[in-house]
């Protein structure tokens, strides 16, 4: 995985995207994958498991949509090399990504 992990450190290859998605597949599969229970503590521990989990993908839904959408980190110099490590000068202008806000007409706050 770490190796994954380095090759995604190149560009155009989305180590967000990767990350989250490992994380939601885990608690997802945790959550919804069928169990065998052999006594009432095991079901009780394998339920509140699975409840704990679907909690835990819901919160992670959210803070994603919140963090990408709502109110997007702009100021983050250092969340730059997480997608892609510059070993020369150019190497990952082919990965750039600029944030663009579409406004509405009426408002006169955006610019």
């Amino acid at each position: 995985m770490m190796i994954l992990f380095l090759l995604g450190l190149l560009p155009m290859v989305d180590n967000y995207a990767h990350v989250f998605g490992f994380l939601f597949g885990l608690l997802l599969a945790f959550a919804l994958m069928p169990f065998l229970t052999f006594n009432m503590d095991d079901r009780r521990f394998k339920l509140v498991g699975v409840v704990v989990c679907l909690t835990l993908s819901g919160v992670v839904i959210v803070v994603l949509l919140i963090v990408f959408y709502v109110a997007p980190i702009r100021s983050c110099d250092m969340c730059k090399y997480f997608n892609c490590i510059p070993f020369t000068s150019t190497f990952c202008d082919s990965s750039e990504m600029t944030v663009i806000r579409l406004c509405n007409i009426t408002d006169v706050t955006c610019k």
